[in-house]
């Protein structure tokens, strides 16, 4: 009938533009696949930018190819274009989810890209999807070091930019990826002590040591921190644990003397403050603190020796003079550390006058005016430094004190003293380290009167007990 042959007319052109449809269907995906070789073949002999125009080519006729966006990856990755590389494993793995090699490739993107994290996630997604293969494992170990270095390298910067919460944030993050690794224990324990939070920086310096007994630079922070809580003992302990395990290192046996200098040990004091600048001999501050050591140890020549020698080498250090003129006053030569003064107070004044406005000189301008019997001047002086540095007030104070008692001393009253009291050389100690070198004429427990060994006059100094650190007695 006439609806049969329409039906039958309908099925027919259904046909043959099925078989149309099919055979060009057949010829782009033949044709995608034949591109897709042709770009291998232009990736094997390593021209990789032929290959990528091939390879986009046969994506736009197939976008389904998977083979084709691993391909395209690899040729990326030989170019170091990482970001297109990551995009192109990306796209194959969502094509085809057990292409592994993706994913390994994938991961070693991320980790040349130093993003560690994400590595590692990827190389997790292969291995739940049971294709986690040698090569992967050992990759993740890898990725996992460099993860945890990161870490630390980023906690590291944190702090040398002062920046110790994110310090302390990342050093945490490296703990907990490296729970055994000693040195993140350390500079954490590190920025806490920067902080001043001493209990936290205990605890982690603690446990450094204890995955790491060798660890010198952790037990001489230790020692650092207990020179700050003033526990001299303590810190003598952990200086020598560290002195031991790193016996060439200056700055640790330069502690280690102090820790054992306020322990009122001089003779391990001497021993390591000799090593310290054998170590570094061009140290001035280690030869000078030596010097000093062993003048408050009573060894006053050798004392004499070692302050000369580095008056010699670095003349310039006016200060030095005041030393010598101290040990020349022990030794009874007073002409001899007249004239040392004389040379400082020469040396000062040229220095002042070539910077009239450094606090230092203005120090040495109020101590001048003092030597010069000029009181008031130097009360004036004084004033204008609390003025302009408020933070010494501590050091004006001290020197206000010495100014003010020499005002009111009288001549009589030491004379009359002299009659009644045997004297004895000695060294009183200020709390800012000035030294003041005299004689003690009378001690009691209120007061100590000092006959002091000015450049140009004799005349006497109290002072408050509150305000002596430390009284040595000579013979």
């Amino acid at each position: 009938s006439q609806k049969m042959k329409r039906i039958k007319n309908f099925f027919e052109i259904i046909y043959r533009y099925s078989l149309f449809f099919i055979a060009a269907f057949s010829f782009l995906f033949l044709s995608s696949l034949l591109l897709n070789r042709q770009a291998m073949f232009n990736y094997n002999n390593k021209h990789y930018y032929h290959a990528i125009v091939k390879l986009d080519l046969a994506l736009k006729i197939n976008p389904f190819l998977f083979p084709a966006y691993f391909n395209l990856g690899n040729c990326y990755f030989d170019l170091e274009d990482y970001p297109h590389a990551a995009d192109a494993y990306k796209k194959s793995i969502v094509l085809n989810p057990k292409n592994f090699e993706a994913y390994e490739n994938l991961a070693m993107v991320y980790c040349l890209q130093k993003e560690f994290s994400k590595s590692l996630a990827i190389l997790d997604i292969a291995k739940r999807r049971g294709g986690f293969s040698v090569s992967m494992a050992s990759l993740r170990k890898d990725v996992y070091k460099l993860y945890v270095a990161q870490t630390m390298e980023e906690g590291m910067n944190f702090i040398l930019k002062d920046n110790l919460e994110q310090a302390i944030e990342r050093l945490k993050k490296t703990i907990a990826l490296a729970p055994e690794f000693a040195m993140a224990y350390h500079n954490l324990g590190h920025a806490y002590f920067l902080k001043g939070d001493f209990e936290n920086a205990l605890t982690y310096l603690q446990k450094s040591i204890e995955l790491d007994p060798h660890n010198a630079a952790a037990l001489a922070l230790l020692g650092e921190m207990m020179l700050q809580v003033k526990d001299f003992k303590k810190a003598a302990i952990y200086f020598a644990r560290a002195a031991f395990l790193s016996p060439d290192n200056a700055k640790i046996h330069n502690n280690l003397s102090f820790a054992y200098y306020q322990c009122d040990n001089y003779e391990e004091a001497i021993i390591h403050m000799r090593k310290a600048f054998a170590l570094q001999p061009q140290n001035v501050t280690y030869w000078h603190t030596l010097a000093s050591i062993l003048r408050d140890n009573g060894d006053y020549d050798e004392a004499l020796k070692h302050f000369l020698g580095i008056a010699k080498k670095q003349p310039d250090i006016i200060e030095l003079h005041s030393d010598i003129a101290g040990i020349y006053f022990l030794n009874g030569k007073v002409e001899e550390g007249r004239r040392e003064l004389d040379e400082e107070t020469r040396q000062r004044k040229k220095r002042l006058s070539e910077n009239p406005d450094d606090i230092d000189s203005l120090f040495v301008l109020a101590k001048v005016y003092k030597d010069e019997a000029e009181y008031e001047q130097a009360q004036e002086v004084l004033n204008e430094i609390l003025k302009r540095a408020p933070h010494l007030k501590e050091q004006v104070f001290d020197m206000s004190v010495v100014l003010e008692s020499i005002m009111l001393a009288k001549k009589d009253e030491l004379k009359e003293q002299r009659q009644h009291t045997t004297v004895s050389q000695d060294a009183v100690y200020l709390k800012n380290g000035r030294q003041i070198i005299g004689r003690i004429v009378h001690l009691d427990q209120d007061k100590v009167v000092l006959e002091i060994a000015l450049p140009e006059t004799i005349g006497t100094v109290t002072l408050n007990n509150r305000l002596i650190e430390k009284i040595e007695r000579g013979s």
